[in-house]
């Protein structure tokens, strides 16, 4: 029961990493971030508070721009407004999920004093689903957040 419980609390409180431009240096970040909105749609807020579903996304040092994800229409605004932008990896965080969750329904089958090759398909496969879903509803998130206030170097360094 314990490798279960601490499946669902591990997976439960959902995984997050979180990176703040660096004012003086912002083209390493720039770059991933347009690696990734090349890719996949972004959530991005801006220091209004708006908040857009965003793809193709592009920040340069001046400026951001995207293509809106719910009506296809381009946007562009000053990369000053940028407060942060997220992307979520749903895909990828149902897959480790089930493999944890499968891992830990073994491990479940294996601690069962009556083990045998039906528990340790049904655990495993069983927790294995939760890991999934858990994984599903509760994804891992890449925020970067962007310096208020500051004016962001241009690639040259000028």
């Amino acid at each position: 029961m314990l490798p279960l419980l601490l499946f669902v609390v591990v997976f439960a409180t959902g995984c997050a990493g979180t990176r703040t431009l660096d004012a003086e240096n912002p083209q390493p970040l720039f770059d991933k971030i347009n690696r990734l909105g090349a890719e996949k749609t972004a959530r991005v807020t801006l220091t209004t508070g708006r908040i857009v579903e965003a793809e193709a996304l592009r920040v340069r040092a001046d400026s951001t721009t995207w293509v809106r994800a719910d009506n296809e229409i381009s946007e562009t605004v000053p990369t000053s407004d940028l407060h942060e932008v997220q992307f979520t990896r749903r895909l990828f965080t149902s897959i480790v999920g089930a493999a944890v969750g499968v891992g830990a329904g073994i491990a479940l089958s294996f601690l069962a004093e009556d083990s045998g090759v039906r528990r340790t398909v049904l655990l495993g496969g069983g927790v294995g689903l939760l890991g999934f879903g858990v994984g599903r509803f509760n994804p891992i998130r890449q925020t970067f957040r962007f310096p208020r206030g500051r004016t962001l170097s241009q690639p040259d360094g000028s």
